[in-house]
């Protein structure tokens, strides 16, 4: 499903009565609570942001308005919540900058030592940060979604990347090209404001992922990754093989196979032919090392709780 969320500019009303933001009150029904209308094969929906602002989404038609409704406030909440943290003006003039594009599951963002040619804010994919060490063993080191951006070494004037990034999960997300990007940090201080306070974020969860992965048992580290993909995928079920989780957590694939087999076991997860579900959220987070919540609270202090446990 690809669509568009962004505040409401002129262009954006193609003709159509967008006059009054949604408003969302316990009582109201769905036909109170959105304007609607159709456009060709999908629908326009208008809706407020979690910061209160007026915002469109687009969306293939469902079969009634109330499933139209959920559809969209979904697609809402799975904003980038940089962008959204910035004052709504500038937060369009940074949006009508960038392009929605879809990024495919394992298709490479861009290769340690190459050029960054554009900036990612992800709203409903999310995106892996690798290491390689000797040409061929790999280690995700961090994990980027709708709370940041992939290509922060452009705010501190390094135009090459350092690490890989690789989509894990497949979904949209807003592109800007890397020059436009450097002229909006230069012109935008909220922006750079906020993104120097995601670079030392995203610093401290390389940092620990880096000691999670030296001190921390194989089942401690595959839940805490299950959990931090639940995070970003905004969803307790999803797919990914036993090699893919290997090729994440740098273990070999047998040493996977015995963590899951024992989480799934214990009633935590549920696990059949790449088909992954969290049963148990609350105990998988008991079993998980204390990284999960030490990045949680790194990025409420860092952030202001941008990025939550999903519950």
């Amino acid at each position: 499903m690809s669509g568009r969320c962004g505040g409401i500019r002129k262009g954006d009303q193609r003709g159509m009565p967008w006059r009054i933001a949604a408003k969302y009150a316990a009582g109201q029904t769905a036909r109170d609570r959105i304007r609607q209308a159709a456009h060709g094969s999908r629908r326009l929906v208008l809706l407020q942001t979690p910061r209160g602002q007026p915002a469109l989404v687009d969306f293939p038609f469902a079969r009634d308005e109330k499933t139209s409704f959920m559809q969209a406030r979904q697609r809402l909440e799975r904003s980038n919540w940089l962008l959204d943290a910035l004052p709504a003006a500038e937060r369009e003039r940074v949006i009508a900058r960038c392009t929605q594009v879809d990024l495919v599951l394992g298709r490479v963002v861009h290769e340690a030592g190459e050029r960054i040619r554009h900036v990612y804010f992800p709203t409903e994919s999310f995106i892996s940060v690798l290491a390689t060490v000797d040409g061929h063993s790999t280690l995700e080191v961090g994990m980027i979604g709708n709370e940041g951006l992939c290509g922060c070494g452009l705010a501190l004037g390094s135009a090459v990347a350092q690490l890989r990034a690789l989509t894990q999960g497949a979904g949209a997300a807003w592109r800007m090209q890397a020059s436009v990007f450097g002229r909006c940090l230069q012109d935008t201080p909220s922006l750079r404001a906020l993104v120097n306070r995601y670079v030392h974020v995203h610093l401290g969860q390389l940092a620990q992922t880096a000691a999670c992965a030296r001190f921390h048992v194989v089942e401690e580290r595959l839940a805490r990754w299950l959990l931090m993909t639940g995070d970003r995928a905004h969803a307790d079920t999803f797919y990914v093989t036993q090699e893919f989780l290997a090729f994440m957590l740098g273990v070999r694939r047998v040493g996977v196979t015995a963590a899951a087999g024992t989480l799934q076991a214990r009633g935590l997860i549920r696990y059949r032919r790449g088909n992954l579900t969290i049963v148990d959220r609350d105990r998988l987070e008991a079993a998980a090392c204390s990284c999960y919540r030490s990045d949680l609270e790194t990025y409420r202090q860092g952030l202001g709780a941008r990025v939550t446990a999903k519950h």
